[in-house]
C-alpha cells in the first residue's frame, strides 16, 4: 500500500542521479545520491488519488511529457477497488496507536466514543452555507489576531534582530499630515548595525507600519 500512495504522501526522499558539479543528471548517468525532496505537514490526500478512485483521472494524451504520463499512472494505480477505503482505514488505525502512547492525556479534553451508524446523519447545528462561511471567517480572523499579539509581546530586543519592528527616534508628522519622518535608531541593540537590519528588515516601499510608543528599553 505504502508503494501505491508514495506519490505526494510517502515521498519524502528519492534518490536523484547528479552530475560531478552538482547539477542535476537529466540524462540519468549521473552519481545517484539521497535528496528530501518534499516536506509534508498535512494530513490530506492529494486530489489525484480521489479521481483515481472515482475513475476521472484525465488522460495526459499521447503528446505530454513521460514523466506527467508516468506520474499520472502512478495516480491511477490507486483506483484499483477498495485500495483507497483500505488506506484511509489503516491511516485511521496508525493516528490511534500513536495516540494511545502519548501521556498524559488532558484531562479537559472529553473524546465521546463515536457510533460509525450515526455518522451520516451528524450536524454540527450549521446547515446554511452563509453562516458556515461567518464562522470560519470568525475563527480564522481570531487565530489570526492571536498569532500577531504572541508575535508582539516578543520583546523589541528580538523583534528588532528578526527584522519584524524597527526603533525610530525623532518621529515628526509632515506639514501635510499625510506623512512621517523618523530615524532609524540602533544605539542599544548591542552592536546591530543599520547594514545588517537592511539584510533582514521585512519593510519596504509600500509596507503596512504600525507606530508604538517605547520606553528605550530593548528588552
Amino acid at each position: 500500500m505504502a508503494r501505491v500512495f508514495s506519490q505526494g504522501v510517502f515521498d519524502f526522499s528519492a534518490e536523484i542521479a547528479v552530475n560531478a558539479d552538482g547539477t542535476w543528471a537529466t540524462d540519468g548517468n549521473g552519481t545517484l545520491r539521497p535528496y528530501e525532496i518534499r516536506s509534508r505537514f498535512a494530513d490530506g490526500l492529494p486530489a489525484p488519488y480521489w479521481h483515481a478512485a472515482w475513475g476521472t483521472l484525465p488522460d495526459p494524451g499521447p503528446d505530454c511529457d513521460p514523466r506527467t504520463r508516468e506520474s499520472v499512472e502512478r495516480y491511477r494505480a490507486a483506483g484499483a477497488p477498495g485500495l483507497l477505503e483500505a488506506y484511509l482505514r489503516a491511516r485511521v488505525h496508525a493516528l490511534r496507536w500513536v495516540e494511545e502512547g502519548i501521556t498524559p492525556k488532558n484531562p479537559g479534553i472529553e473524546k465521546s466514543p463515536l457510533d460509525p451508524s450515526t455518522l451520516p446523519s451528524f450536524r454540527l447545528g450549521r446547515d446554511g452555507l452563509a453562516r458556515a462561511a461567518t464562522d470560519f471567517l470568525r475563527l480564522d480572523q481570531h487565530v489570526r489576531r492571536s498569532d500577531w499579539v504572541a508575535a508582539h509581546l516578543v520583546p523589541p530586543i528580538a523583534r528588532v534582530r528578526a527584522g519584524r519592528t524597527l526603533p525610530l527616534k525623532q518621529v515628526k508628522v509632515g506639514a501635510d499630515k499625510s506623512s512621517i519622518t523618523a530615524v532609524v535608531g540602533l544605539f542599544s541593540f548591542g552592536g546591530l548595525t543599520l547594514a545588517d537590519l537592511e539584510g533582514r528588515c521585512q519593510f519596504g516601499p509600500g509596507s503596512f507600519a504600525r507606530l508604538s510608543p517605547w520606553n528605550g528599553d530593548p528588552k
